[in-house]
């Protein structure tokens, strides 16, 4: 009783030095993965905007990488919210491209809708396809027990 008493109180004690750990770590991930994000998207769009803007988005995913570093958890959070603003300019970007490449393509001739497959692999094989080496066969199923006693019984 003691042992489990003395450990929940350890608990406890800890639950806010832990707390706090788990959000770091959380707001590091999510660092992690804007960083991530807007380098990608800069190397797909970046050609689409002006130095100074490509400049200054990379300017704050460094700054964000450095402060990464750190256990100053409300100073990531103020590093991440600068970085989503500086790549605003870089998501309307890709929102224009993308609307735009909608916009230009032919919408589909009309007429019969493609056929979605719905077969199997195994009724693929068993299809007959021109010019195939199949060959089609009558077949009959001897059921062991019906034999007469003069076939042979395995």
């Amino acid at each position: 009783d003691n042992e489990v008493e003395r450990m929940v109180k350890e608990a406890k004690e800890h639950e806010a030095e832990d707390r706090e750990k788990t959000e770091l770590i959380e707001v590091r991930n999510r660092a992690d993965s804007l960083i991530y994000s807007v380098e990608k998207s800069l190397r797909e769009y970046g050609d689409q905007l002006n130095d100074t803007e490509k400049a200054d988005i990379q300017q704050k995913a460094r700054g964000l990488k450095d402060i990464m570093q750190t256990s100053n958890r409300p100073e990531i959070e103020k590093k991440i919210e600068e970085l989503q603003n500086a790549s605003y300019a870089l998501s309307e970007k890709m929102y224009q491209q993308a609307s735009a490449g909608q916009q230009t393509q032919a919408p589909p001739e009309p007429g019969p809708e493609p056929e979605q497959p719905t077969a199997s692999a195994d009724d693929e094989a068993s299809r007959e396809s021109p010019g195939s080496d199949a060959v089609e066969a009558d077949y009959e199923v001897i059921d062991e027990e019906e034999k007469g006693p003069d076939e042979e019984q395995e």
